[in-house]
């Protein structure tokens, strides 16, 4: 299993954030006539789940280049290699369409899930998560597991608007299928990684959800910024000090603008659950069509970034993976729909 947080990334923060643009920038991929009609959506934009009020985006059928070469920008094979598994870049066709929740799943939305069903989340039933703040014999801070905390016991202030955290891909599956139960129209479930990549990127053509540079105000996201790092100025891992997005934890959803798809904080806030199995390999097999991942495997993929992470690993192209049990204080789920 992927260590929770990378161990070795941990070059002098302005270096590894200045050189990262310059590098990020030449990743751009160019708007094409494919990527262009594929916003301009023809069906009902939105629509909303009556119960518990999901808000949804349509997502048109479109194509684009999934994956990343930005390893090979990075001398350091230490370094390089937590990106090797964005290659190769590959071009994808979704054929179908598809219903996406605007923002992650909200505590409120969860929380009417579990009242109306009496389930018990994977964090609650263990007794403990990832989230407690430690600081290490080398005097740098990382999160470690931590006693009690669940979604409703997140480990700092909570609020209804903010995304639903600590919950494991057996809990987000379980919120599915209850919501599919419910709903005569539509099915639910988790987006696939190609489903999730090309709507975080607008079809293909941004590096972040929000563009191809720095985050600037409200054109941004949640991420490892000058807040988090007054709050914890000895963390392990680089932070953006010239960015204040105004949040040490996770902001409420719809904090700073959409994307060009209509959607909310697909970098950084929550690290997001994706319904493939993971596969470090996968892109060299993966079909040119609707591409759903591998058929067996033992950890299930995330995407998306956290308010922790810094811009290296906020990249839409960005791929993790943890066991299904796995939950953590950046951890969330948003969801997309069907017609049955």
């Amino acid at each position: 299993m992927e260590n929770f947080k990378k161990s070795i990334y941990c070059l002098a923060s302005f270096i590894i954030i200045f050189s990262t643009f310059f590098m990020l920038i030449g990743c751009a991929k160019p708007t094409t006539e494919g990527n262009n009609k594929a916003l301009n959506k023809t069906k009902k934009d939105t629509f909303v789940v009556a119960i518990p009020k999901i808000a949804m985006c349509w997502i048109p059928p479109g194509e684009f280049d999934m994956g990343s070469n930005f390893y090979a920008s990075i001398e350091n094979p230490e370094e390089a290699k937590w990106f090797t598994n964005e290659a190769p870049v590959h071009h994808v066709k979704l054929t179908k369409g598809f219903w996406m929740g605007e923002t992650a799943i909200t505590v409120a939305q969860f929380r009417h899930f579990i009242e109306a069903t009496g389930y018990v989340t994977t964090a609650e039933k263990i007794g403990k998560s990832l989230g407690v703040y430690e600081e290490m014999a080398s005097g740098k801070g990382h999160w470690t597991i931590g006693d009690g905390l669940s979604w409703h016991h997140p480990g700092f202030d909570i609020d209804e608007c903010q995304p639903v955290v600590h919950v494991s891909w057996l809990d987000a599956c379980a919120f599915c299928e209850w919501l599919s139960s419910n709903d005569t129209t539509k099915s639910y479930s988790l987006p696939t990684e190609a489903q999730w990549e090309y709507a975080a990127s607008s079809a293909g053509i941004y590096v972040y959800s929000w563009g191809n540079s720095f985050p600037n105000g409200k054109q941004g996201g949640n991420i490892a910024d000058k807040s988090f790092a007054v709050r914890f100025p000895r963390w392990n891992y680089p932070t953006l000090l010239d960015y204040d997005d105004g949040f040490v934890f996770v902001s409420p959803v719809r904090s700073y603008d959409p994307n060009k798809f209509g959607l909310y904080d697909m970098t950084g806030n929550v690290w997001e659950w994706m319904r493939d199995y993971y596969s470090e390999t996968y892109y060299s097999i993966s079909p040119d069509n609707d591409p759903e991942g591998p058929l067996e495997g033992i950890n299930r993929s995330l995407r998306g970034g956290g308010f922790d992470w810094e811009m290296s690993f906020l990249r839409v192209a960005k791929r993790r993976n943890l066991s299904p049990d796995s939950t953590a204080i950046n951890v969330g789920f948003r969801i997309v729909g069907v017609e049955k």
